[in-house]
């Protein structure tokens, strides 16, 4: 999606901030970024340095009920976890602590400012730091509604070599769950160091299911993508005449073809004549090309025929330019328009030149989350970031909030092990996020090999922005 930057008026706060991580080395959910006014004129001012007081905040509208604390003394249930070969038992507490790993980078942001005049912060450190100033007002949030946890967030530094001494200071913290980090390598290394601790693992930006195995410590808060791929499988045999759709894959690209083979036969119990039309594209043709079809004859006759449903599967950051030029060939081809397209989620995050393309056709995009601009809990959040930092949130901000009070709002509820509890709750619906948890099995394992979130809904795109599916 586009992004616009609202961060230069607080700044000078931010690196405050960022100067504290490297000083104490963590942040604490209690620690306040107050917002930097601006005056006529657009300088900016330093703030004062003083013995902060006291603040007291109105608390939000609360959408979810309000739990009873429970007692100081840790309770045993005998809540089991979905089958015999993981025995844990959850353990409720008067406080729960919670572990943010994200990759600030604030050591390199502070030895940067400091050789340049104007103040400057990059947008990949820019994205966590809204990240965890969201997770900071759900924590407060929680707090209020008597559920007390303790949040402390911890810079990565996108730094694999660090990882060893980082799982120390997280060790030593007994934290009940850890949200990050950001990488797929320290992902890796985090999981069998959490399994071992029995402590929850939360990722909210990887989703593989390679990652990790008989690991029900491990939750993966975005579907993977081969669930993504048979959601749109299964939507376009629901809503489409099974005459009309079709998958195109390019001719080079052999074991998506028959991944997808794969993935369509699983859905229709292994029929012989697959019900989705299969087409195979060059890929030199698309690129480069006059039109999307070539010389096909009998192709072009199809899609002249009536509206049809169609799938494009490619989603990576390098496969921008190829939907952008399957899109613009597909505007050329007869009656264009009536078809329906079926996207990837990736396709909200291409440039604009993508996503004009995307309002001259009808596109249903597959999403996990999604921040509506229309929703009036977004305009609240909205408004209520702007009055407490000082500038407009970026999507990771709701991102952080709805996570965080998913996660403390589980370990209040079910305590320690919350999954079992999971898949009996109903879903927990976010600002821009919901979460539905489910086990997952592989290779005919009857064990766990992880959790994972398995909410997926459709967005459309109208009038240049993305809504839910009605």
């Amino acid at each position: 999606m586009r992004r616009v930057h609202h961060f230069i008026p607080s700044i000078t706060s931010i690196l405050s901030l960022l100067a504290l991580v490297v000083a104490v080395g963590t942040l604490q959910s209690c620690e306040v970024l107050k917002p930097v006014r601006q005056d006529r004129h657009s300088k900016v001012h330093r703030p004062k340095k003083r013995t902060p007081k006291p603040i007291h905040r109105k608390s939000v509208r609360v959408i979810t009920p309000k739990y009873e604390l429970k007692k100081d003394s840790p309770v045993i249930t005998d809540h089991l976890a979905p089958d015999p070969g993981y025995p844990y038992k959850t353990t409720y507490k008067s406080k729960y602590r919670i572990a943010v790993l994200l990759p600030f980078r604030a050591a390199q942001i502070l030895r940067e400012n400091q050789a340049n005049r104007q103040p400057y912060i990059s947008p990949s450190s820019e994205r966590f730091i809204h990240f965890w100033l969201g997770a900071k007002l759900a924590a407060r949030d929680l707090q209020s509604m008597g559920m007390p946890i303790e949040v402390h967030a911890f810079d990565t530094k996108f730094d694999e070599a660090y990882l060893p001494q980082l799982w120390e200071r997280i060790r030593q913290l007994h934290p009940d769950a850890i949200i990050g980090p950001y990488k797929r390598n320290s992902m890796r290394y985090l999981s069998q160091k959490a399994r071992q601790q029995r402590i929850l693992l939360l990722s909210p930006w990887i989703a593989s299911a390679k990652m990790t195995q008989s690991n029900p410590f491990y939750v993966q808060l975005r579907p993977h993508l081969d669930l993504q791929y048979e959601t749109v499988l299964r939507h376009m045999l629901q809503e489409c005449d099974t005459n009309r759709t079709a998958i195109f894959l390019l001719e080079d690209d052999i074991n998506k073809q028959k991944h997808f083979e794969k993935l369509i036969n699983n859905l229709t119990g292994g029929k012989k004549s697959l019900p989705i039309k299969v087409v195979l594209l060059n890929r030199d043709t698309v690129l480069h090309g006059s039109t999307l079809l070539g010389d096909k004859e009998e192709l072009i006759e199809w899609f002249a025929d009536t509206a049809h449903c169609l799938f494009f599967p490619y989603t990576l950051a390098k496969d921008q330019l190829l939907v952008f030029s399957f899109l613009q060939k597909l505007s050329l081809l007869p009656n264009s328009k009536a078809h329906t397209i079926y996207g990837m989620y990736r396709w909200l995050d291409y440039n604009d030149e993508v996503r004009d393309l995307l309002n001259v056709h009808h596109v249903r995009i597959p999403v996990f989350r999604l921040v509506d601009p229309f929703d009036e809990r977004v305009r609240t959040f909205r408004q209520r970031f702007l009055q407490e930092y000082g500038f407009m949130p970026l999507p990771d901000a709701y991102e952080g909030y709805d996570i965080m009070r998913f996660v403390g709002q589980s370990l209040h509820k079910h305590g320690t092990f919350p999954q079992i509890q999971w898949m009996q709750d109903k879903r927990f619906q976010g600002i821009g996020q919901t979460f539905l948890i489910h086990p997952i099995y592989t290779n005919n394992d009857p064990k766990v090999d992880f959790f994972e979130n398995q909410h997926i809904e459709f967005v459309e795109l109208h009038d240049h922005q993305f809504v839910r599916r009605r």
